[in-house]
């Protein structure tokens, strides 16, 4: 059962599968003792049930085991670093990945939707799998905002057909080259879309301030951020419409699309900028406050972050279809494109000839 947005209802949070070994250990252990007439076979149960208990029960939507990991950590100052994703091949990690962003523009002023399928269809294009795609906004209280697309592909996943394409493999070049087409794909249906220099997308400022139960302080109590995991239900269009309109000095909201066994799976998550101490519930339906963990979750929410957002969920195609995703206007510069924060350098015909992609044709129109 999850929240919808008409009312607050419970939320079952399914137990990851370590729990459920564990859980199916102590209950085989629990049996083996049957009929408990010994002291000791009657311990061996006290410790089972307890054990199950401890281990699948939750409140608020976050195991019990969860919030007391996280509340120990908030108390010894000692929180787990997030990995970035590097650009070299050839580093120590098991799997190498690049990121492009993109930075998009209203048509001609307009605040209208981004086609979400025609971007989802790039998870799988011209031959390279994308591993993820996240989709970024960005807006102050004042109706500035930002809109990004970033997009990962993943070395492993795509070993064939970079080696196809050179001695070497252009992981960079090959995801610059999608990327850009992907930009001019949104150029030829009106959307403003240009190459940007690393640094231009806004920082969530995790690495500063004090981390609470409830959000990380900055400046001193003057700015709280706080991080929810969004759900993803049926409902998941009214709750974006909701959270658009949630009067905050300033929001971040992500979605992240990716593959799943049949079709997509989605992830999100927001941020929201206040002058106060959020409240200990979710200020809206179909959120999940990320309690005791908010640096993390704000650290994950970097496109350059080396793990997918939290909560992904299988979909059917229609509810992408059914997301609206406004795009805001700042009337600044707009797509970047860089990997593991560096300008992939060289946009044009050199980059695609460098990942064996053809150049995608572009749109003629007349005067």
């Amino acid at each position: 059962m999850r929240m919808s947005p008409s009312g607050r209802r419970p939320i079952i949070v399914w137990p990851d599968t370590w729990r459920v070994t564990l859980a199916v250990s102590v209950g085989i252990a629990a049996a083996l003792a049957y009929p408990w007439r010994s002291t000791h076979d009657r311990w061996v149960l006290a410790v089972a049930v307890l054990s199950v208990v401890v281990l699948l029960s939750y409140w608020r939507g976050v195991h019990l085991t969860t919030n007391a990991r996280r509340r120990m950590a908030i108390t010894r100052g000692r929180r787990p670093g997030i990995h970035r994703r590097r650009g070299s091949l050839f580093s120590a990690s098991i799997d190498e990945t690049a990121t492009a962003l993109i930075r998009v523009e209203p048509r001609a002023g307009r605040r209208d939707a981004l086609p979400l399928p025609l971007i989802a269809s790039y998870l799988d294009r011209y031959g390279i799998r994308t591993d993820n795609i996240r989709i970024i906004n960005n807006e102050k209280i004042t109706g500035i905002g930002q809109t990004w697309i970033a997009l990962t592909v993943s070395a492993i996943a795509n070993l064939a057909a970079l080696q196809a394409r050179a001695a070497h493999i252009p992981l960079d070049q090959t995801t610059h080259v999608v990327a850009r087409r992907l930009a001019d794909h949104l150029h030829e249906l009106g959307w403003t879309t240009r190459v940007a220099r690393p640094g231009d997308l806004p920082q969530f400022g995790a690495g500063t301030g004090r981390e609470t139960w409830r959000a990380v302080v900055r400046n001193d109590g003057v700015d709280y951020l706080a991080a929810y995991r969004i759900d993803i239900t049926d409902e998941l269009p009214d709750v974006f419409t909701q959270i658009r309109s949630h009067p905050v000095a300033e929001s971040w909201v992500v979605l992240e699309i990716a593959r799943a066994a049949t079709g997509f799976s989605l992830g999100a998550a927001c941020v929201f900028r206040t002058a106060a101490m959020p409240r200990r519930r979710a200020p809206l339906a179909g959120m999940t406050p990320q309690h005791g963990n908010h640096r993390q979750a704000l650290m994950a929410l970097d496109p350059f972050a080396a793990q997918r957002l939290e909560g992904h969920t299988a979909v059917p195609d229609e509810l992408l279809g059914r997301l609206l995703w406004p795009v805001l206007a700042r009337g600044a510069r707009a797509v970047r494109l860089s990997e593991a924060g560096r300008v992939i350098g060289g946009i044009g015909t050199a980059a695609s000839e460098a990942s064996g992609l053809p150049e995608r044709p572009r749109a003629v129109r007349n005067a």
